[in-house]
């Protein structure tokens, strides 16, 4: 009975676990920074980050992270003094489109390519080549 309880149990931790993540898009305001200055410190911090990157269009660029098996993809729009990183497609993470969720390491990802966006916004010399 005890060995039955235990693999319930194992069973369930390893379901949680690998539960996926509510997929938030995010959206950041930049006072005061012109879309130039946007599109230098997105680019930039997609490069800080591994992300390849091009811009797609007039204020919107297209990244994408490769990490052995998996592939993320995002559209970063941009203008009016801010910018959005929204999910575009992604491979073996796990996208679930009716419960809006994906494998957590592509929250974190988003979450660093942000923090690099940040930082290059804050300090533009640091990150120009």
């Amino acid at each position: 009975m005890n060995k039955i309880l235990t693999a319930v149990c194992l069973g369930l931790l390893v379901l949680t676990a690998c539960h996926g993540r509510k997929i938030e898009d995010v959206s950041m305001p930049a006072a005061g920074k012109t879309d130039a200055q946007l599109k230098t410190a997105i680019l930039a911090g997609c490069e800080d980050r591994g992300w390849i990157c091009a811009e797609a269009s007039q204020g919107l660029i297209e990244g994408s992270l490769q990490k052995g098996k998996y592939l993320s993809e995002v559209q970063i729009p941009y203008g009016n003094n801010g910018y959005k990183i929204v999910y575009k497609n992604s491979e073996n993470l796990g996208y679930n489109a009716k419960k809006q969720q994906i494998h957590k390491a592509y929250s974190k990802w988003v979450i660093y390519l942000n923090k690099s966006i940040r930082a290059a916004l804050s300090d533009p010399q640091k990150y120009s080549k």
